[in-house]
C-alpha cells in the first residue's frame, strides 16, 4: 500500500535540502521504467543546486510535496498506468522554460544590485567633487581678502533660459533663434551652454527671454521635479534610471545623477544630455512678472539676471506646489497646511476657553476695588506735570498741512478781461457764487475772499481734529497728544514740507531730492532706516535737477580729491630735457608737413545762415602753414596735415592764480594721401608741434590770443598715432618749489610720450619755449629743433636692435595713480605691452648715450586686430586695464591673470575710447560700417552693471576721436563729417531718459562746390538740357583735387571745450583731417563755485608739499 509523505515547508539548511531530496528522487524515479526521468531530475537538481539551493527546493516543492513511496515489504498489486509521451514532453518543455526564466531573473537581480552599487558610488563621487569645488572657491575668496584684493570667479559656462513673451510681431531672425533654443511656448525653459555663438544668439532674442546662471540646487530640482525625456518625439516622464540608460548609455550616462553632473559641469556630452531633456514647462512665478518690456537691470524682467535666476525658479516652482485650504480657501505650501489647520481653525475653542476662564477667574478683593478709583484720580492729577515739551519737528508728523493757496487760473483772468471789454461786467467762476462786478481788480480781490473757494484746514492725523489756524492745531496736539508714543506712531519717517523760512530755491531742490529719493526707496524698516536698490552715495552729494544742463557739481569735488591723493609736484627728476639743436631751413624742410596753404574757409553763425548762399567769395579765407587767426571769437590755425594726435599740457592747480600760458602738443600725418598697412612698420621724417594757445580761463569777456607755434620737435619715427603727457610732477616753476633759477638746466615743461609707427614709444622731456630763446633769422625761419628722447620703450630689445619690428604702436595710456610709473600701449598686431618707468632691473633697463631703453615687463595677446583703445583704470594700483579693437571687441583685463579677460563685449568696430575716472565705465566711439545711420558712441559699464551699454551720443559718420573731462563730467566726440557733439550728464551708474535731451551740437561743417556754383550761374537758361542729360559726374577723391574746388563753412551754435586744467576745463581743441585746428570755449557751462573749491584745494596741495619736504 502506498504512503503519502509530506515534505516539510520550513526553510532547512543545505544538508537538510540535499540529502532528503536526493533520496526522494532516487526512490521515486530509480526504477527500470523511469530511468530516463530519474536521470533528468538528478541533472536538473545538480544544475540548480550550485546557483541557489533554496530556490531549487522551492521549485521542486510543489511537484514533490506529496509523492508515492513504496514500502520495502509491500508488493504492488496493480501496475500504474503509463504517462502519455505528449504530456511528458509538455511537462519537460514547461520545466525548461521555468528554469530559463529563473536563470534570467537571477541574472537580472545580480545586474540590478551591481548597477545600484555603481550608481551609488558615482553619486558619492559627484558629491565629493561639488564639495571640493565649493571649498576651493571659499579658500580663494579668503586668500584674496587677506591680500586686500577681490576674488572674481570665472565667467559662467551654463545658463538656463526662460521664454517670457509670445510670438506676436516676432522678427524672422528672432523666431528662428527661439526655435533653435526649443523655446516654443511661454514659460518654457532650457539649459544652454554659454560660448561665443550662444551668447550672440541670446542677445538677439533678449527682449523675449530671461536667463541666468543656475546653481546645483536649481539644476537638480528641475531635473528631478520637472524633468521629462524626449523619446521618439514623445514627452516621457523620467520615472527610473533605465529610461536614461537606454537613451544615453552610449554616452556613459546611466542615472539621474550622471545627467545632473553632465548638465551642471557642461561636460563633453552636454549636447546629448540637453537634447534628451524635453523643454521644461514652468509656471508663472509667484507674484507675477514685474514688467516684461523692460530689462531686468531697469526693474523689468527680460535679459540676463545672472544668479538671480535661481530665485525666479523658486518662485515659478513654488506657485505650482501651492495648495488651497478647504475651509478658508487660503493658498499656502503643503508643509504649512497642518500648522494652518491646527492654529487658524480653532477660534471657537479658544473663545470657549476664554469664557470659561472668565467664569472661573477669582473676583477681586474689596480692598482692591476701593483702591482702584483713587489710583485713577491720582494719575489724572499728575498727567499735566508729565507732559513733555514737544519739538517743532514733532508737529509735522501729526499735522496734515493745508494745500498751498492756488493762484487765479490764467484762463479765468482771460475770460474776465474779455467779458469786461465786451459786456462791461464779469462774474465769479466759482461753482455756486453769484458775485458780479465791473472792474478787473475787484474780481481778483473777490477771488481770494470768495466763500465758495475751499478754505485751508489743518488736520490732526491722530484724532482727525480740524482747525483753521496753525496755532490752534499746535495747542490741540500739546494738550491732547503730548505722549511720545502717539506722535512716533504717526510719524512718516520723512519731512513732508519745507520750513516756512526756507527759500523757494531750497524748496525746489528739496522736492527734486525727495522725488528721486522716493523713486529709489524700496522699503522702510520699523526703525526708520531705508533700503535702496541703487547706490546711496549719490544722495550724499549736492542734488541737482536732472533736467539741468549745468555740469555735475560733485565731479569737480571728486576730481580735486583724486588729484590731491595721486598727483605730486615733483616726479622723474632724473629725466630732464636733453640738448636741443635748432635746425636750419635746409635741414628742417624735410620734416615739415607737405601742405603750405589751407582750403578756403569761413565761419557762419546759425542765426545768419540764411545769408549763407548770398555770401561773396571775398569772404573766404586761406591760412598759411603754422598761421593762425580768430574767426567769430574762435581761434583757428593751420598745422599742415591731417591731425592724428593731440594732447593738452597738464598744469598744477597750485598756480591757477597766475593764469599761466597753456600748450597743446599736435602731430600730423606727413602727407594727405599716404596710407599704412597693419602688418608693417613705417619710419620717416616728421615733427611734433607744440602750440602756445595763451592764458585760458572761463571769463566771458576775456579776449582770445592768437595761437602761436612755440616750437617743433623733429624725429624720424614716422607718424605719431597717439600723444600722452605725464599727468603730474613734471611741470617746473619757482612758485611750486621744484625749480631754482640759478640752475643751468632747461626748465622742464613736461614729459610727452609718443606712440610711433615704427613700433616704439618715445618719451620726450620738453622745456618751456622761453628756455630755448629762439630768434627768427634768415636761416632759421621756424623753431624746428632736434633732440633725443629721454626714454624709448620697446617690446623686445633684440628685435629693436635688429630692426625686425613689424608692428606699429597705436594707443597709449599713462596711469593717473600716484607715481605715474606705468605706461600701457596697444599695437597693430593685437598685443598690449606695459612698462615700469621707475624700474632699475638691468634685464629691462639699458642706457644708451642720453636715452634710457626700457623693455616691457608684461606683454600679452589681447585682440585679433589693431588696438584702437587702451586705458589703465586709475584704481587698484594699476591692476586693471580696458582695451578695445577694430575686431569689434571691448575687454576688461585683470593684469595679474591675462589668460582671459574678466569681461568682454562686442558692439561694433571700435575707433577710439577712454575710461571715465569717476564712474566704472568706458566711453567708446565706433565706425558706422556695421550700423549705418544707427551708430552711437556708447557707454559700456564694467561687467554690465546697471545696464549693458548706453548710446550716449549719435553719429552720422565714423567717429575717430572721443574725449571726456573729469571736471565737467562731460563727453565730446568728433565725426568724420565734421560734427562736434557734447553732453554734460550727471550720474552714469543708471540710465536716465533725460540724457538724450542734454546733447548739444556745438559745431558742424558744410562744403561749398565753387565749380558747381559757377556752372549753375552760366547755365541758367539751359534747364532743359540739364533734365535730358544722363551723365554722372564723379566727385574728386584726393585732397589735391578738392582743395581748390571746395570751401568749408564752419557753423557754430555754441562753443565748447575742455582741457585737463581745473581753471580752464571748458576749452576743447578740435583737429580736422584737412589740417585745420579750432579752439572752442563753452563759457555758459562754467561753475561759480570753482574759485572757492580751487582755493581750498591749493591750500591742501601746499600743505601736502610742506609735509613731504620736512
Amino acid at each position: 500500500m502506498a504512503e503519502l509523505i509530506a515534505i516539510p515547508l520550513k526553510k532547512p539548511s543545505d544538508v537538510d535540502i540535499i540529502k532528503p531530496l536526493t533520496n526522494v528522487i532516487k526512490s521515486t524515479y530509480n526504477t527500470p521504467g523511469n530511468q530516463k526521468d530519474y536521470t533528468d531530475a538528478i541533472a536538473e537538481f545538480s544544475k540548480l543546486r550550485n546557483n541557489a539551493l533554496w530556490r531549487a527546493f522551492e521549485k521542486y516543492e510543489s511537484s514533490l510535496q506529496v509523492i508515492y513511496r513504496k514500502k520495502e515489504s509491500d508488493v504492488p498489486t496493480k501496475k500504474l498506468p503509463a504517462v502519455p509521451e505528449s504530456v511528458l514532453k509538455k511537462r519537460k518543455r514547461r520545466e525548461t522554460i521555468k528554469a530559463a526564466r529563473l536563470q534570467i531573473s537571477i541574472k537580472q537581480r545580480a545586474d540590478r544590485y551591481k548597477k545600484r552599487k555603481q550608481i551609488f558610488k558615482r553619486a558619492e563621487k559627484y558629491v565629493k567633487e561639488y564639495r571640493r569645488k565649493e571649498r576651493d572657491e571659499i579658500r580663494l575668496i579668503r586668500q584674496a581678502k587677506n591680500r586686500g584684493n577681490y576674488y572674481i570667479p570665472g565667467e559662467a559656462r551654463l545658463a538656463f533660459v526662460i521664454r517670457i513673451r509670445g510670438v506676436n510681431q516676432v522678427a524672422p531672425k528672432v523666431r528662428k533663434v527661439l526655435q533653435l533654443f526649443r523655446l516654443k511656448q511661454i514659460n518654457n525653459g532650457v539649459f544652454v551652454k554659454l560660448n561665443k555663438a550662444t551668447i550672440n544668439m541670446l542677445r538677439i532674442v533678449e527682449p523675449y527671454i530671461t536667463w541666468g546662471y543656475p546653481n546645483l540646487k536649481s539644476v537638480r530640482e528641475l531635473i528631478y521635479k520637472r524633468g521629462f525625456a524626449k523619446i521618439n518625439r514623445q514627452r516621457i516622464p523620467i520615472t527610473s534610471n533605465s529610461i536614461i540608460e537606454k537613451k544615453l548609455g552610449r554616452s556613459n550616462i546611466i542615472c539621474t545623477e550622471d545627467l545632473i553632473h553632465e548638465i551642471f559641469t557642461v561636460g563633453p556630452k552636454f549636447k546629448y544630455a540637453s537634447n534628451f531633456l524635453w523643454p521644461f514647462k514652468l509656471n508663472t512665478p509667484n507674484g507675477g512678472w514685474r514688467k516684461k518690456t523692460n530689462h531686468y537691470v531697469e526693474g523689468g524682467d527680460f535679459g540676463n539676471r545672472e544668479d538671480k535666476i535661481n530665485e525666479l525658479l523658486r518662485r515659478m516652482e513654488k506657485q505650482a506646489l501651492m495648495v488651497t485650504c478647504s475651509i478658508c480657501k487660503s493658498v499656502m505650501m503643503p508643509s504649512s497646511m497642518e500648522m494652518h489647520k491646527r492654529y487658524s481653525h480653532k477660534q471657537l475653542e479658544q473663545n470657549k476657553n476664554k469664557e470659561t476662564s472668565i467664569i472661573v477667574q477669582r473676583t477681586k478683593r474689596k480692598a482692591a476695588e476701593k483702591a482702584m478709583p483713587k489710583i485713577f484720580e491720582s494719575m489724572k492729577e499728575q498727567e499735566p506735570a508729565k507732559k513733555i515739551e514737544l519739538d517743532s519737528s514733532i508737529f509735522k508728523n501729526v499735522i496734515q498741512m493745508p494745500e498751498l493757496k492756488k493762484k487765479i487760473p490764467t484762463v479765468w483772468k482771460g475770460m474776465w478781461k474779455k467779458e469786461i471789454a465786451s459786456q462791461g461786467t464779469t462774474s465769479c467762476k466759482q461753482l455756486g457764487c453769484t458775485y458780479i462786478c465791473s472792474s478787473y481788480e475787484s474780481i481778483c480781490e473777490h477771488y481770494s475772499q470768495c466763500n465758495f473757494t475751499p478754505q485751508e484746514n489743518f488736520i490732526c492725523k491722530i484724532c482727525k481734529f480740524f482747525a483753521d489756524s496753525k496755532d490752534k492745531i499746535i495747542d490741540h496736539i500739546t494738550e491732547a497728544h503730548s505722549g511720545k508714543e502717539d506722535l512716533d506712531k504717526h510719524s512718516d519717517f520723512e519731512k513732508d514740507e519745507a520750513d516756512e523760512d526756507s527759500s523757494e530755491e531750497d524748496i525746489i531742490k528739496f522736492d527734486v531730492k525727495k522725488k528721486y529719493r522716493s523713486s529709489k526707496q524700496t522699503q522702510i524698516n520699523s526703525d526708520g532706516t531705508r533700503i535702496y536698490n541703487k547706490m546711496t552715495f549719490l544722495d550724499k552729494e549736492i542734488m541737482q535737477n536732472p533736467q539741468s544742463t549745468k555740469p555735475y557739481k560733485p565731479s569737480i569735488h571728486w576730481t580735486l580729491e583724486f588729484e590731491l591723493k595721486n598727483y605730486e609736484l615733483t616726479l622723474f627728476e632724473d629725466n630732464m630735457p636733453n640738448a636741443f639743436t635748432l635746425l636750419e631751413n635746409n635741414n628742417a624742410i624735410k620734416y615739415l608737413p607737405e601742405l603750405t596753404i589751407s582750403m578756403a574757409i569761413k565761419n557762419v553763425k546759425l542765426n545768419s545762415s540764411q545769408n549763407e548762399e548770398n555770401s561773396n567769395n571775398d569772404t573766404w579765407k586761406h591760412l598759411n602753414r603754422f598761421e593762425s587767426d580768430i574767426y567769430e571769437t574762435v581761434p583757428t590755425f593751420f598745422v599742415g596735415g591731417p591731425v592724428w594726435a593731440l594732447a593738452w599740457l597738464p598744469i598744477p592747480s597750485s598756480i591757477y592764480t597766475k593764469n599761466p600760458t597753456q600748450y597743446v602738443a599736435i602731430s600730423t600725418h606727413p602727407t594727405m594721401e599716404k596710407e599704412y598697412t597693419v602688418g608693417n612698420k613705417y619710419s620717416g621724417p616728421n615733427i611734433i608741434q607744440i602750440w602756445n594757445v595763451g592764458s585760458l580761463n572761463h571769463n566771458i569777456d576775456s579776449t582770445n590770443k592768437l595761437p602761436v607755434l612755440a616750437y617743433a620737435i623733429a624725429h624720424n619715427n614716422g607718424t605719431i598715432w597717439c600723444l600722452e603727457w605725464c599727468p603730474s610732477g613734471c611741470y617746473q616753476d619757482i612758485v611750486l618749489g621744484n625749480y631754482k633759477a640759478e640752475e643751468n638746466k632747461l626748465r622742464r615743461m613736461g614729459l610727452l610720450a609718443a606712440a610711433c609707427s615704427d613700433g616704439c614709444v618715445n618719451i620726450y622731456s620738453l622745456p618751456f619755449p622761453d628756455e630755448l630763446k629762439f630768434e627768427k633769422t634768415e636761416y632759421n625761419s621756424l623753431p624746428i629743433y632736434k633732440t633725443d628722447p629721454v626714454i624709448i620703450l620697446v617690446v623686445n630689445q633684440l628685435l629693436y636692435d635688429s630692426n625686425k619690428q613689424n608692428w606699429q604702436c597705436t594707443k597709449l595710456s599713462w596711469t593717473k595713480e600716484h607715481g605715474h610709473n606705468i605706461i600701457a600701449a596697444g599695437f597693430t598686431n593685437g598685443y598690449i605691452a606695459l612698462w615700469d618707468l621707475t624700474s632699475t632691473c638691468p634685464m629691462l633697463v639699458n642706457m644708451r648715450k642720453n636715452t634710457k631703453l626700457i623693455n616691457t615687463f608684461q606683454h600679452f595677446f589681447a585682440h585679433h586686430n589693431t588696438i584702437s583703445m587702451i586705458a589703465i583704470v586709475p584704481y587698484g594700483k594699476s591692476r586693471f586695464l580696458a582695451s578695445g579693437s577694430t575686431d569689434r571687441s571691448y575687454k576688461f583685463w585683470d593684469l595679474e591673470d591675462t589668460s582671459t579677460p574678466r569681461h568682454c563685449t562686442k558692439k561694433g568696430i571700435i575707433l577710439d575710447g577712454t575710461w571715465m575716472t569717476h564712474w566704472p565705465c568706458s566711453v567708446m566711439s565706433f565706425d558706422d560700417a556695421l550700423g549705418y545711420q544707427y551708430t552711437h558712441s556708447c557707454i559700456i559699464p564694467l561687467r554690465e552693471y546697471g545696464y549693458k551699454y548706453f548710446p550716449i551720443l549719435p553719429t552720422n559718420s565714423p567717429t575717430y576721436s572721443i574725449t571726456v573731462s573729469d571736471y565737467a563730467n562731460s563727453i565730446a566726440h568728433g565725426t568724420l563729417a565734421g560734427q562736434i557733439i557734447t553732453i554734460f550728464p550727471h550720474q552714469l551708474l543708471y540710465t536716465e531718459k533725460i540724457l538724450s535731451k542734454k546733447r548739444q551740437l556745438n559745431s558742424f561743417i558744410k562744403t561749398v562746390d565753387f565749380l558747381k556754383d559757377s556752372q549753375n550761374a552760366n547755365s541758367n537758361g539751359n534747364k532743359n538740357d540739364k533734365k535730358n542729360s544722363k551723365d554722372y559726374h564723379y566727385m574728386p577723391e584726393t585732397y589735391n583735387e578738392c582743395k581748390d574746388r571746395f570751401g568749408i563753412i564752419f557753423h557754430d551754435k555754441l562753443t565748447v571745450a575742455w582741457n585737463p586744467n581745473a581753471w580752464s576745463y571748458l576749452w576743447l581743441m578740435v583737429g580736422y583731417q584737412n589740417g585745420l585746428m579750432r579752439l572752442l570755449n563753452l563759457t555758459f557751462m562754467s561753475s561759480h563755485d570753482l574759485n572757492t573749491s580751487l582755493s581750498s584745494h591749493v591750500k591742501c596741495v601746499l600743505a601736502k608739499r610742506n609735509t613731504s619736504t620736512q
